[in-house]
């Protein structure tokens, strides 16, 4: 892992010239430019392949070792991660008792879920608000529903689920 490490930080380091220099695949003209502006050094630049980094036989050896490396690193971890995930799971623990965070608790509140009202008040209040909800779904369907021809040539026939019977309330 510490050589992959070290190959990425490489990899960018390889990159700079093709950040600074310009490259042949982007801009030839830039770079015949900056050939004919330094002529001692552009000859230097042709030998080392920084007019063309990225497609350089140096920048593709350290890329390709990277990969081999990322490779030897992932293919060991896989099989102990297979083994691991094929495995039985441990079995629970006999004496939760014995746990660190192991506590009971009692309560004088109703086990129902927070839907339901206390109250006649807060029931009517959660029945308005649900009926509104369920009335803006039904509009949003129907507006859908009518615009279903524009829908179709928008998105494909596969993107929306089959339709549904929707029932009226009076």
């Amino acid at each position: 892992m510490r050589t992959a490490l070290v190959l990425l930080f490489l990899l960018a380091l390889a990159a700079v010239p093709g950040s600074l220099v310009p490259q042949r695949s982007v801009d030839a003209a830039r770079a015949a430019q900056f050939a004919a502006e330094h002529p001692t050094l552009a000859p230097w630049y042709d030998r080392l392949s920084l007019f063309s980094v990225y497609s350089s036989p140096w920048y593709a050896a350290t890329y390709l070792l990277l990969f081999v490396s990322l490779v030897g690193c992932v293919l060991p971890r896989s099989r102990a991660h297979l083994a691991a995930s094929l495995a039985r799971p441990p079995r629970a623990p006999r004496n939760f008792d014995r746990l660190p965070v192991h506590a009971i608790a009692t309560t004088d509140r109703s086990p129902a879920p927070f839907v339901h009202a206390t109250d006649d008040s807060t029931e009517m209040e959660f029945r308005v608000r649900y009926r509104a909800f369920v009335d803006a779904f039904r509009a949003g369907a129907q507006r859908l529903r009518e615009r279903a021809s524009e829908i179709r040539e928008m998105f494909p026939l596969w993107a929306f689920p089959p339709q549904l019977p929707f029932h009226e309330t009076a």
